[in-house]
């Protein structure tokens, strides 16, 4: 992956929070959208006491697979730093709302694999589409 393609990632990532966040600001007057990098969640719903977090994997639509970050420069991250209740992955057309329990339930037995990115090692499950399907529902945001 080149810098390019991980900023237009990025800023696509955001386009999509800022989505499932006027999603919940809709039903919640409260919700909060968390600017810049926090790893615990992107969006707070202080009445529910609820976080979410948002993820952008249009590459699942080709590899059949979800990315599920597990560790950055050996810190946890992704599912190990969350504190997030839901998790709501984006394939670019499709909102999957999951429970963050139920895709640890999904990655338990799955080999963590690793990968260099901009000379950063990240390691990561990838969990088949239709394993964590099975657990979480669609959402049409649009």
């Amino acid at each position: 992956m080149t810098s390019k393609q991980f900023l237009s990632d990025l800023e696509r990532g955001k386009k999509e929070e800022k989505k499932v966040y006027d999603y919940y600001k809709k039903q919640f007057s409260s919700t909060t959208h968390i600017s810049g990098y926090e790893k615990k969640y992107d969006i707070m719903i202080p009445e529910e006491k609820f976080s979410i977090e948002v993820k952008f994997d249009d590459r699942s639509n080709s590899t059949g697979n979800y990315f599920i970050e597990a560790f950055y420069e050996n810190k946890e991250s992704g599912i190990n730093a969350t504190t997030a209740k839901l998790w709501v992955i984006s394939n670019g057309s499709k909102y999957l709302f999951v429970n963050t329990k139920d895709i640890k339930k999904c990655i338990k037995h799955l080999e963590l694999k690793n990968i260099i990115l901009f000379g950063k090692e990240v390691k990561f499950y990838l969990v088949k589409k239709v394993m964590l399907e099975k657990y979480g529902v669609f959402v049409n945001l649009d």
